[in-house]
């Protein structure tokens, strides 16, 4: 009987083992000893693990290995499975660091294209997806240097022009009666931040007449500079079918503004919302009760005008 039950004791003490070395699998494990197979299982076990603390991106070739891993632990041993569990989680601060470092190179890399892309593109964010593209600016224009060169200037920009130290657009008004082959329109006064509609080869055309094609869009981002910005607005903010059913090409009013000027207070760069009174009523803040209109965050007004016609 004593010799039965010290039998049952030393099994008792044999399963406490086993189940302290499962749950406490050993650190510093060699990883020279693994087999072939292990070491396969080693490389794919961040596909099959959640606890993954730097997961891999969710691709075609993400989607084979981790199934590739699960089959792979099926036909494994226990042993073999908390072995390569074991080496993986030893790794844990190594990897941890090296991502970290990864993403302080990616993101130092990124501010430096950013601040290079700053001077001929604009950023165009995507609002549904996240993230967003640089957008080329289509054209700069800057005070010409001489007098030779502002007539040069003159002759290819009939809709705006450097006068005074100041830019100036053509605004028109075909109802204005004036002597036979007279301008039908006068010149408006550029602020730092406007953005308006044009159609530069087509400036006493009514707008109901203007193709697509005839549309820009052009801003002024600096008191001294004035932008072709038409792909960035197409991408951004207003389409140019919008613009014309709006009446607003080369009506003198600013359609958008801009902000954020400096390009580095918050975001990638300039960012730019239409104007309230261009913005559909059901798009804008929906009414909040005793005929006032629910307050929004400047953000979201931001973001809800950006949207227009996207």
């Amino acid at each position: 009987q004593k010799n039965k039950k010290t039998i049952e004791k030393k099994e008792e003490a044999e399963k406490e083992e086993t189940k302290s070395t499962t749950s406490n699998p050993p650190n510093n494990v060699p990883k020279e000893g693994l087999s072939p197979f292990s070491k396969l299982l080693l490389s794919l076990y961040p596909y099959g693990t959640s606890s993954n603390t730097t997961p891999p991106p969710p691709t075609a070739f993400a989607i084979l290995y981790t199934v590739l891993f699960y089959i792979l632990s099926l036909i494994s041993s226990s042993t073999t499975l908390r072995q390569v569990e074991a080496i993986y989680e030893q790794d844990a601060p190594n990897r941890i660091a090296a991502a970290e470092e990864a993403e302080a190179q990616r993101l130092e890399q990124e501010e430096v294209e950013d601040d290079e892309k700053r001077h001929d593109h604009l950023w165009s964010p995507d609002h549904k997806n996240g993230g967003g593209k640089w957008i080329p600016m289509n054209a700069i224009y800057n005070p010409p240097s001489s007098d030779d060169n502002k007539e040069e200037e003159e002759e290819k920009l009939k809709h705006i022009k450097y006068e005074r130290g100041r830019w100036e657009r053509w605004a028109k008004n075909l109802k204005t009666k004036t002597k036979k082959g007279g301008p039908k329109g006068s010149w408006v006064l550029i602020k730092v931040g406007d953005g308006w509609s044009s159609a530069p080869l087509k400036l006493e055309t009514p707008n109901e007449n203007l193709a697509d094609s005839d549309i820009r869009f052009y801003g002024c981002i600096a008191k001294h500079q004035v932008i072709d910005c038409t792909d960035w607005v197409v991408n951004t903010l207003v389409t140019k079918s919008s613009a014309r059913a709006l009446g607003v090409v080369d009506n003198g009013r600013v359609l958008f503004t801009f902000g954020n000027l400096n390009g580095k207070e918050e975001g990638k760069g300039v960012d730019g919302w239409v104007l309230d009174k261009y913005v559909p009523e059901e798009e804008q803040e929906e009414d909040g009760g005793g005929g006032k209109k629910s307050k929004k965050s400047r953000a979201e007004k931001r973001s809800k005008k950006m949207g227009y016609s996207r």
